[in-house]
């Protein structure tokens, strides 16, 4: 009985092996892809890159954005001149400045009162 067993199991072996090694054998395929930045995107500008070329200023509405973390509010575009950003706001207080923004560094430069 445990003779007819063990070769029932041994037969069952023999089959099993012999499928696996009359399949054909899959080819692998490998796909490798790296993204650096937001999302399955095939490329990213990122920031300072502006229609692919790269931009060593910031953006007149990255300006404004600037000039609103420093206290200012009801911004308002006036020039955005290549090298200086010019803006009209109003500090919380409620008195009006025209702000300068040096456009390379982000940084403002030089306010008057209007």
């Amino acid at each position: 009985m445990l003779k007819q067993f063990l070769v029932r199991i041994g037969l069952a072996a023999a089959v099993v092996t012999a499928t696996l090694i009359a399949a054909p054998a899959a080819e692998a395929k490998v796909s490798i892809g790296i993204w650096i930045g937001p999302g399955p995107v095939s490329h990213w500008y990122g920031p300072g890159y502006y229609n692919g070329f790269y931009r060593r200023w910031v953006t007149c509405q990255q300006g404004a954005w600037i000039v609103a973390q420093r206290g200012y509010h009801r911004i308002r575009f006036v020039d955005c001149a290549p090298r200086f950003y010019l803006y009209r706001a109003t500090r919380y207080d409620g008195r009006r400045y025209i702000i300068r923004l040096d456009s390379h560094w982000g940084t403002i430069v030089g306010r008057t009162r209007d």
